[in-house]
């Protein structure tokens, strides 16, 4: 101290006499607040006193000063306080407030355990004029595009994610009592009895996934490469592609609205948000973040079955950025499965350059955090818990971006080591380590996969999401095409084999036999793929078969080889014919957006009812067509995601429905060449089309598909080559077909079609009492189609009035079908009744039917 005082001396020595005083005063007040505000480092956490689970976004700080802070998504917190600090409060909204003493100790830790309280948000009494958090809000929506992440010039990222699927309220005990997972007794040692959730679980999957992520805005461009893929138990296969893509997506809170599991909610942040929840200001409690105040800000719905959410968020008030938020599904709302929904994310402000002599800011998402529960079952109260937790890290904002991070062919890869990742890679790359319930679930799995049990249980479920049955290099199937039945064929078997990816993976060779016991006959085919490139996608395929058809375009989706068709429509006209077709097609990337599609075909179509027609003065009973096809496909900012063996991954329509919806349609143009004397040919024909397909969301609830197609034919050709609406010879409702309409029923050398439905997401049948509890949704269909057929034509197809012709005409009234339909009925059935309104009178037609169909929704 000695040398201190030394320097007072020496500075009140060199100064005048009348400047002394106050400079001794300052150097006095300067002493007095370096030895008495020495600062305390408080750390903690705040947990749920009843469960343990940790609560994020819980407001710590000091009464009456503005010191404060929140926990992260962790729940736990940091603070530095004044050492004369006495006490330190925790709220959390639906907790009882808490206080604490803060001791000497330097630093110190200091935990909270919240009691839970009945709580409702107050309502806001408004005088005269706007309530402070209406004014709030409006400089929030105000503020999103400069707040919004996604509007930055260039962004890029390393996102880590994890997700893990549970089984709740798992204990020991039922355990013993299920009579699938009793067969696994040492199951038991990884029961997670003191889960965050308060619940006890089973961890059953897990899939951890380590992506570079790249957007641009001029010119729009985004590009997510996973580089680590590691998961529990299940190989690569083209569903876990499809989950990944879906469980990567990023839920923008700034967007109107936010898509979960293809469900779409709205955000606390829409731009009319003020129309949908009530919100509520917390103007007594201001946080200073990072040197700036922030107000918390809660909400919920103004009704209860609006697809909204109820929760809380922090608002920076200089900037009108929302530094973290913390929300949950409202109870009363329609999502089939779905029973619990929480989601959280905390954001960091990061500053950027915007010019030599300017700063600019923007709120990037850092951590999130989502949970669903679904309602299914497995022994007692057992019920399925999805959990995703993502983090992102090496945030650079504005940075130029190598051309080489995006990519014309594709918005998401998977590099080729991907899942070939090290245990050293995890260990170096995880943003946070694994908790011991995450690694028993790599050490349960490794060890059910010694047991033969588990084995078979594994391979019945890998058949049952692919439709095939693996035996080594060769797969068995489609499952579902085994057995079947039609008028012609009566009942049918079919056996395929395949090779898959243990084969190769980029040659693909097929083949199947099937028999009809009311023909007695022998059907086959088979073919070959060949991937050339992937990147950009060129495929090359041969095909050939011999077989009972039935004219369907959409043979991928619903053909005569399906389970179901064993239930068809035995009193209505089943047209089939037995066709040979030889088939050679191509199909290329010329750009993410857009594919073509070549292909050259050769067709022999016999049919099995009266058809006749003259060619050259010869009586004729058959079709023999050879053909060029050229057709694109085109949909603004597609997001593929590569299969295997397809250019985008076929998962199914379970997985499917996650996407989040592409409000852009497909638009396809189409052009085939008929070449009469190639192989036999007799015709030359030029067949015109195109049209658009699509899903648009139109409020949270309420969504449509619609699937339009136009086209004209030109040249003179027999029925059976023009075109020809697809009609339903089953009782299971496919939203391609006409479903009240026969099979060959109709043809036009000159056409307009309309598939269309509209889903109202149970908005109607939540206002029926006891109804309500079903969860059913509505749908309404309508399907349109509009054909005419040249004169010329007409009379090459001997038509010559309405008691006598082989084909109807469309024209001038077309044919229309509506239908009004209940889905999610025992969560997996949907039930439509479809009413045929034109062309009634036609020959053995169904003017009504109901239709069935089975499908796990959302």
């Amino acid at each position: 101290m000695s040398r201190f005082w030394r320097t007072i001396d020496i500075c009140l020595l060199g100064t005048s006499r009348p400047f002394q005083l106050p400079l001794l005063l300052l150097l006095f007040f300067g002493l007095n607040t370096a030895l008495f505000a020495q600062n305390v480092r408080i750390t903690g956490s705040v947990e749920d006193a009843e469960t343990g689970e940790p609560l994020p976004f819980a407001n710590v700080f000091i009464e009456g000063k503005f010191i404060g802070t929140n926990t992260d998504m962790d729940g736990t917190y940091k603070l530095d306080v004044n050492k004369r600090t006495d006490s330190l409060t925790v709220t959390v909204l639906g907790y009882t407030t808490q206080r604490k003493a803060v001791g000497a100790d330097n630093p110190q830790v200091i935990d909270f355990l919240m009691v839970k309280e009945d709580y409702a948000l107050g309502e806001v009494v408004v005088v005269a004029g706007e309530s402070p958090s209406e004014t709030m809000m409006k400089k929030v929506i105000k503020a999103k595009p400069i707040n919004n992440y996604t509007k930055l010039d260039r962004l890029q990222y390393e996102a880590y994610t994890k997700y893990e699927i549970d089984l709740e309220n798992f204990t020991q005990e039922s355990l013993e009592d299920n009579k699938l997972l009793s067969r696994f007794p040492h199951l038991k040692d990884y029961v997670d009895t003191v889960s965050e959730t308060g619940n006890s679980l089973l961890p059953v999957f897990l899939i951890e996934n380590l992506s570079d992520n790249y957007q641009e805005n001029n010119p729009y461009r985004v590009r997510e490469v996973m580089k680590g893929i590691k998961m529990s138990g299940i190989q690569k296969q083209d569903f876990i592609t499809e989950l990944l893509g879906n469980v990567n997506q990023n839920l923008n809170i700034y967007e109107n609205l936010l898509s979960v599991m293809g469900k779409s909610l709205i955000s606390p942040l829409a731009d009319y948000g003020l129309s949908v929840y009530k919100y509520n200001l917390n103007i007594y409690d201001t946080l200073f973040i990072g040197g700036e105040p922030h107000l918390e800000m809660t909400f919920k719905p103004k009704r209860k079955d609006d697809y909204a959410f109820k929760g809380k968020m922090l608002i920076n008030i200089k900037t009108y950025g929302v530094h973290s938020i913390e929300m949950e599904l409202n109870d009363d709302i329609n999502i089939g499965l779905v029973k619990d929904l929480k989601f959280s994310e905390e954001f960091t402000k990061l500053s950027y350059k915007v010019s030599e002599d300017s700063v600019a800011y923007a709120y990037i998402p850092q951590k999130e955090r989502l949970s669903i529960k679904f309602t299914y079952y497995f022994g007692g109260e057992t019920r399925i818990l999805g959990r995703k937790t993502k983090s992102i890290k090496d945030i650079k904002i504005n940075e130029p971006l190598i051309d080489t991070a995006f990519s014309a062919y594709e918005a998401t890869s998977i590099t080729n080591d991907a899942y070939q990742q090290a245990d050293t890679f995890w260990e170096a790359h995880r943003h946070d380590t694994l908790q011991k319930r995450e690694v028993g679930i790599y050490d349960m799995v490794d060890s059910l996969k010694k047991t033969t049990r588990f084995k078979i249980i594994l391979y019945t479920a890998q058949t049952l999401t692919s439709g095939f049955a693996k035996t080594g290099p060769v797969s068995i199937g489609p499952v579902p095409s085994i057995f079947s039945s039609n008028q012609v064929e009566k009942f049918r078997i079919r056996l395929g084999l395949r090779t898959n990816p243990q084969f190769s993976e980029r040659v693909l060779l097929e083949a199947y036999g099937a028999y009809g016991f009311g023909d007695n006959r022998f059907k086959y085919g088979g073919g070959v793929s060949f991937i050339i490139s992937r990147k950009p996608w060129n495929k090359i395929s041969l095909y050939a078969r011999t077989d009972v058809d039935f004219k369907s375009k959409y043979a991928e989706e619903f053909d005569q080889d399906n389970v179901f068709t064993i239930v068809n429509k035995r009193n209505t006209s089943q047209r089939f014919y037995n066709i040979e077709e030889y088939r050679i097609s191509y199909d290329t990337e010329l750009h993410k957006d857009l594919i073509f599609y070549l292909t050259v075909q050769h067709r022999e179509i016999t049919p099995f009812f009266y058809f006749r027609y003259m060619l050259d003065e010869v009586r004729r009973e058959d079709v023999k067509s050879s053909e060029i096809d050229a057709t694109f496909r085109w949909q603004f900012r597609s997001k593929p995601l590569s299969g295997t063996f397809n250019r985008e991954a076929k998962a199914g329509r379970f997985f499917a429905q996650f996407r989040k919806k592409n409000e852009f349609p497909f638009i396809r143009a189409k052009y085939m060449a008929g070449i009469k004397g190639i192989l036999g040919s007799d015709f030359t024909y030029h067949h015109i089309a195109g049209g658009l397909q699509g899903d648009y969301q139109i409020t949270a609830k309420m969504s449509m598909y619609y699937n339009f197609w136009a086209g004209k034919i030109y040249g003179t050709v027999p029925f059976l080559l023009m075109r020809i609406p697809e009609g339903n010879f089953a009782f299971v409702h496919n939203k391609y077909f006409f479903n009240n309409m026969n099979m060959l029923e109709f043809a036009a050398d000159e056409y307009m079609s309309l598939n269309f439905q509209y889903f109202f997401g149970g908005i109607l049948l939540d206002k029926i009492p006891g109804i309500k509890k079903l969860k059913w949704r509505e749908v309404i269909t309508a399907n349109v189609f509009w054909g005419n057929m040249s004169q010329q034509n007409r009379e090459f197809n001997n038509y010559k009035s309405k008691n006598q012709y082989p084909v109807d005409i469309a024209y001038p009234i077309p044919y229309a079908e509506a239908g009004f339909g209940i889905e999610n009925i025992f969560k997996i059935i949907r039930l439509d009744s479809i009413w045929r309104i034109t062309h009634r009178d036609n020959r053995s037609v169904m003017n009504w039917s109901l239709y069935a169909s089975l499908f796990i929704k959302i």
